[in-house]
Order: C-alpha cells, then structure tokens, then sequence
C-alpha cells in the first residue's frame, strides 16, 4: 500500500514518523525514570510520559502511512486526531504544574483546572454533534495560553541549565506555532505541516527539565538515605549490644522502631551478679530530632550512673543536665534496679506508662505507678519506690507505642487488651511472654511490617 502514495508524501511522512518515534521514547524513558523512583512523590515524569507519548499517536497518525498501513480501507482519523489533541491539553497543563508550580499567577494550576474540565466536554461533544472539531479553536487558544505560561513562569524562574531549556523550547515552538498561524491566513510563506518541529523542540526541551528534576531529586534522595544510615548506625552504637545476664532475672527485650532511626531508648546499668539497672526512655516525635536526644539522654544516663541503684536519683542528675537542652521537646523515662539478693525491685517514672508486675502467686497484676515529671519542662526531683517480687514473677517495662498499636477502625490496643495478653501468656517465659504480646500486637494492627509508633518492650522474668 505504501508504495501507492506520492514519494513527496513519503518523504513528508516519513520524517513526522521519525519525531513521533522519538518523542514517544522520550515519554517511554520518563515512565522508566518514574519507576525506578525511590521515595519521591513527584509525578512529573509522569504527567510527561503521558503528554509525550499522546502526541507522538497524534503526530504518526496524522500521516497517510500510517493510516494506509493501520486501515488500507480508511478509518475515523479524524475523530482519533481530534480526541487525542483534546486530551493533550490537560496531560500538558499537568506536566507544566508538576515541573514548574502553580505557574506564575498561579496560571498554570488555573489552565491544568480548566483543562480537566473542558477535555471531556470536547471529547464527549465531537461524538455527540457528529464534528470532531467543534471545539478545535477553543482547544487551540488554551494550548497557546498553556505554552505561554510556561515559557512565563520559566522566564520568571532563576536561571539553571532546566529553565534555560524550557526557555528555548518554549520560544522555538512558539516561533512555529504562530508562523503556521500566519502562513494560514496568507501572510507567510511558509512550508505546511511542519509545525511539530516546534513542538519536539519544545518537548526534548521538557524532557531533559523532567530529567535534570528527576536526578536532582533522587540525588537529595540518596544523600539522605547516607545520611539516615549513619545515624541508624550511630543510634545501635548507643543501645546495648547484648541483653545482661542477671542472678535471678532473666530480661527478654524487643526494639521495634518505627523509621530508621527512633526515639526510644533503653540501657541497662551497673549491671553485677544479681543486681542491675533498666533505663526505658521515650523523646517526643520521631526520626532523627528524636534520635539525637535520645543520644543525649544516654550520655546524661552514663554520667549518673553511678547512682543507678537510687532510680530517682538517677532520673533527677538526668532531668537536671537536660533541662534547657532538648529544644522544646521532652521525653519520658522508666528506671528500674533491680536485686536479686534482697528480692526487691527499686522504681521511678518520669511520665512514663507503669511498670506492670505479673505475681505469679496471686495471679495478679499489679501497675506500679509513679508520678514523676515529664523531663525537659523543668529540672524535677524523683523518688524511688519499692515493691517485692518472688520466683515466677512478671515484669513489663514499656513504651506507649505498644498502646497505641491501632487496628483497622483506629482503635488503641491499649491497656485492657496489653493486660489480657499478660495474662493469658503469663505461664510462659519471659521471652515467650514477650513474643506472644507482640504477636498479638500485630493481629490487632494487621500491620505485621510494623506500628504507628516506635516500640520498646522489656520482658523480665525472675527465677
């Protein structure tokens, strides 16, 4: 069949088949860029992919080749070309907000809100009048208008190697689009159908933008994955490598935190023959500002910690060398020692959950509850508290993130369902113990890849 058509129109065709095969791989390139993203949420790439990849159909099927080879017999190449160049117009106002913002004035979000809307009307009106066209010149006017606000905002931008790409593209398809226009109305001499020049001009231009964005923001990407990486590696430096070995408690510990680095803290101090010390601290917010002041309460901890068997002391040096230095942030805090050869256990919170004593003998729970100060408002003294504990006992030291484990509806797990599972599993090992609690935990979330909230939990099970 091809060989029927004029050799001019080959030739003609021929090269708006070669841009077309080019713009649609640079579309196809952009969906590659948009799925080996990492975190990124920009749809950028994206929102070109598919404006690259409508008007490449656009521009090859507008060729006699094309469609001599698609439909020998003929086909509705006017209704294809016209909805594609309707839905063009909304694809490019998407990508030109995506890439360069609201646009100046604001002229890009409004021409993308515009777009959204006409663009269905259009497509819907050429089936329903029987006139692919009907709105053709409406369609025209917002495609200017859309180039123009790019070229606007891009102007009005500072200058980088993006912005001064898309300043070229924009001008050279405007310097095409409007010599079509007048050679049209008979004031130019100028060659038909070669306005698509412009417009790959236009979109390689916007390709290597998209691009650019695209490695710029990956690279950002990448250094903070470094970056949250040392400092994952500087936070397991501060916890304890191994769990102590106690005469007569045996610790069982789960450190569940909820981004890369967290803001719980636990420690175990002066730990010797039967006795031994627990520190459980929880700072405010997440991530790396909860991080560091975890850091910070490990070396506060450190520097008292010759007082360790005086838990409220300990907490009171911690609250005192804190105090001004964490920012407007604060945390809670549990310390507990712990003495095997008396039979006893030393407590005191800083606003933090109890500690939760199973006594095996009673078959009962206990909550001893303290009620010290949050740390970071103001320095506050503690007072250590003391309670007896005997062979098969239980004791849970915490953080709040195994309460606020939330189920589908955004219901806690909570103390009534946390004391359940302590009862229900009591018999158990301390490490069993934990690790039915947690269990339990996830059922309730149905998140078994983790919770809303960073979570410490410590299991100790005296002998």
């Amino acid at each position: 069949m091809l060989v029927e058509l004029p050799i001019q129109v080959l030739r003609g065709d021929f090269i708006a088949i070669v841009a077309a095969t080019f713009i649609a791989s640079l579309g196809i390139a952009a969906l590659a860029l948009y799925a080996l993203r990492k975190r990124a949420a920009d749809v950028t790439p994206l929102a070109f992919a598919a404006f690259a990849i409508m008007y490449a159909l656009r521009l090859a099927i507008s060729t006699r080749t094309i469609q001599a080879v698609l439909s020998p017999s003929g086909g509705p190449w006017g209704y294809i070309d016209a909805g594609l160049t309707y839905a063009i117009l909304p694809a490019g106002a998407s990508m030109g907000e995506s890439l360069l913002g609201g646009g100046w004035r604001g002229s890009l979000r409004i021409l993308r809100a515009i777009a959204v809307i006409v663009a269905p009307v259009e497509i819907a009106g050429m089936f329903a009048t029987g006139h692919p066209e009907w709105l053709m010149l409406l369609n025209n006017v917002l495609v200017l208008a859309m180039i123009g606000s790019i070229g606007a905002t891009a102007i009005r931008q500072a200058p980088d190697a993006s912005t001064v790409f898309v300043r070229v593209g924009v001008i050279t398809a405007a310097a095409f689009i409007v010599a079509e226009n007048l050679r049209a109305v008979g004031v130019l001499r100028w060659p038909k159908g070669i306005e698509f020049i412009g417009i790959l001009a236009f979109v390689s231009s916007i390709a290597f933008a998209v691009a650019d964005r695209f490695l710029r923001t990956e690279g950002r990407l990448a250094a903070v994955d470094r970056e949250l990486a040392t400092a994952r590696r500087i936070q397991q430096s501060i916890l304890p490598e191994r769990v102590p070995e106690l005469q007569r408690f045996r610790l069982y510990v789960k450190y569940l935190p909820m981004t890369e680095v967290a803001g719980d803290f636990y420690d175990f101090l002066n730990v010797s023959g039967p006795r031994g010390t627990v520190l459980i601290a929880d700072v405010s917010g997440h991530g790396v500002p909860a991080a560091l002041i975890a850091s910070m309460v490990k070396v506060a901890a450190t520097s008292h910690g010759g007082g360790a068997a005086d838990p409220g002391a300990l907490l009171t040096g911690v609250s005192r060398t804190l105090h001004g230095q964490l920012g407007g942030q604060f945390l809670t805090a549990m310390c507990v020692h712990l003495d095997g050869e008396r039979g006893d256990i030393a407590y005191a919170g800083a606003g933090h959950p109890p500690v939760l004593h199973w006594r095996a003998a009673e078959q009962k729970l206990d909550m001893l509850n303290s009620d010290g100060m949050l740390i970071g408002f103001v320095p506050s003294e503690y007072v250590s508290r003391t309670a007896r504990v005997q062979s098969g006992d239980r004791l849970l030291i915490y953080t709040d993130g195994v309460l606020e484990a939330t189920n589908k509806d955004g219901t806690f797990f909570g103390d009534e369902h946390f004391h359940q599972a302590i009862a229900q599993h009591a018999a158990k090992s301390g490490a069993e113990l934990g690790r039915a609690i947690l269990d339990d935990m996830i059922r309730w979330s149905g998140n078994p890849a983790g919770f809303a909230d960073d979570v410490t939990l410590v299991v100790i099970e005296v002998q």
